[in-house]
């Protein structure tokens, strides 16, 4: 499923994938069993200079409440899967609203 986002970001958006990591969940419930320090864990081992977001897919995967923490300790911007759903939830609404305890995207979705 990895090289498959991979492929997608990189066919449909020009992103370069740099490291692809995995913690081997077979299904969305086994994504939900795993905790956020399996991201944060992963982002330590993997992280370098070339390295400029990280993105961590599967929608069951609570990181929420982590995301702020991580761009801190990383120096980076992290995008999830719903994180990136708000995001686009408050860019269709148009409200203005935004939700910096979940992250640099949510704090600052531009307005239009």
């Amino acid at each position: 499923m990895n090289e498959r986002a991979a492929r997608y970001f990189q066919s449909k958006h020009g992103l370069e994938t740099v490291v692809l990591q995995g913690f081997g969940a077979t299904d969305s419930y086994a994504i939900g069993q795993l905790g956020p320090e399996n991201a944060r864990d992963a982002f330590a081992r993997i992280d370098r200079p070339e390295i400029e977001v990280f993105v961590v897919p599967g929608g069951n995967f609570p990181t929420m409440t982590s995301i702020a923490a991580w761009e801190q300790e990383f120096g980076k911007p992290v995008v999830t899967t719903n994180q990136a759903s708000f995001w686009a939830m408050l860019r269709t609404l148009n409200t203005g609203d935004r939700i910096p305890t979940f992250g640099r995207l949510l704090a600052e979705v531009p307005a239009g």
